[in-house]
C-alpha cells in the first residue's frame, strides 16, 4: 500500500532527484555562444513518451574537449549500459558523489543512506527502474571523484543555512511559480495521480506523471538557485570545474563531467566563461514510457 506521502514525493520527484542535447548544433567558429541548450526533456506522441538527457560537447582553442553528460539517478537499465559504453571514449570521467568514493559500495554506505538516496531507491521499485549506483561502473580506472566529502558538504550547508529539506521546498516553489509569478509546467492532477497509484499499470502511469515534471527542470533549477546559488548546485559545480582544471593541467585532453542533469546549465556557463565553445549536442533516452490506452 502506498502512503499519501510517497505519492506526494513522486509528484515532485523531478525536482528532488539530484538529475540530460540540443535543438541545434553549434560550430566552434561561432563567437556568440547564444542561448544555452536544454539538458533534459520529455518528448511524447499518442502512444509513447521518452525522458531524455543530453551529452553536450565543448572545445577549447588549446585542443581540449569536454563533454557534459547529464544523469538521472533512476532510469532504464539500457540507459546506464549505454553510458558505460560511452565513458570508454574519454581520458577521464569526472563524477559526482557527496562522500567517500572508497565507501561507494560498502555496507556502511548501504546501511546509512542519505534522505535523498532513500527517496531515489524508493522510486526504483515504484517506477520499475534501476538505480544509478547499481548501473554505472564506478570502478573504472579513469573515473575521477569531483565532488565534496560528506564533511565538506555538511560544513558548507551549515554556513549557508541550507538543508535537503529547504532545497526541496525551493523545488516546490519553483515548480508552481515562474519569474513573473505565472504558473509553470504541467500541474499534477491529484485525481490522475490517485488513479495511477491504484492502477494495475501503476509503474507506467506514474512514470508518465513524473517524467512530465522533468520537462522544465533546467529552468526550474535556475529559479531554485537564484542569484546567491546553493551548495547542492553552485558550490559542487565549482569543485567539479576545479578538478577539471587539475586534469587538464595533468595533460588530459578528452574529458567528461558526469553530473546530475540539473547541474549542467550552470556548468555550461562556466565552460563558456573559460573560452570553451559548444560543438555538439545529442540526446539519450533515460526512460521509455508506454502510455495507457
Amino acid at each position: 500500500m502506498f502512503s499519501h506521502k510517497l505519492a506526494y514525493f513522486i509528484a515532485i520527484g523531478g525536482m528532488a532527484i539530484g538529475l540530460f542535447a540540443s535543438r541545434s548544433l553549434w560550430s566552434p567558429s561561432v563567437v556568440d555562444p547564444g542561448p544555452p541548450p536544454d539538458f533534459i526533456r520529455f518528448v511524447e506522441n499518442e502512444r509513447t513518451g521518452e525522458l531524455q538527457t543530453a551529452i553536450s560537447t565543448y572545445r577549447s582553442s588549446r585542443g581540449v574537449t569536454v563533454a557534459l553528460i547529464g544523469a538521472v539517478h533512476v532510469a532504464d537499465k539500457v540507459y546506464y549500459e549505454t553510458l558505460n559504453a560511452r565513458f570508454s571514449e574519454y581520458d577521464a570521467v569526472l563524477y559526482e558523489l557527496v562522500g567517500d568514493p572508497e565507501a561507494l559500495f560498502s555496507q556502511e554506505t548501504e546501511a546509512s543512506p542519505s534522505m535523498l538516496r532513500m527517496f531515489q531507491q524508493s522510486l526504483v521499485g515504484v517506477l520499475n527502474l534501476h538505480f544509478q549506483l547499481d548501473g554505472i561502473d564506478y570502478t573504472t580506472p579513469h573515473f575521477v571523484h569531483a565532488d565534496f566529502t560528506k564533511e565538506e558538504f555538511e560544513e558548507r550547508q551549515k554556513a549557508r543555512g541550507e538543508s535537503i529539506l529547504t532545497f526541496i521546498m525551493k523545488a516546490v516553489s519553483a515548480q508552481a511559480v515562474g519569474k513573473e509569478g505565472q504558473a509553470r509546467g504541467q500541474q499534477v492532477d491529484p485525481w490522475q495521480l490517485m488513479r495511477a497509484v491504484f492502477s494495475k499499470d501503476r509503474s507506467n502511469r506514474l512514470k508518465l506523471i513524473v517524467a512530465r515534471q522533468f520537462d522544465k527542470a533546467d529552468e526550474m533549477f535556475a529559479l531554485m538557485e537564484g542569484e546567491e546559488g546553493s551548495v547542492i548546485i553552485t558550490e559542487r559545480n565549482e569543485r567539479a570545474i576545479g578538478v577539471l582544471e587539475e586534469q587538464i593541467a595533468a595533460g588530459k585532453r578528452n574529458l567528461a563531467i558526469f553530473y546530475g542533469a540539473g547541474h549542467l546549465l550552470d556548468l555550461d556557463q562556466r565552460l563558456i566563461d573559460r573560452k570553451f565553445r559548444r560543438s555538439g549536442h545529442e540526446w539519450l533516452t533515460a526512460w521509455m514510457v508506454t502510455k495507457p490506452k
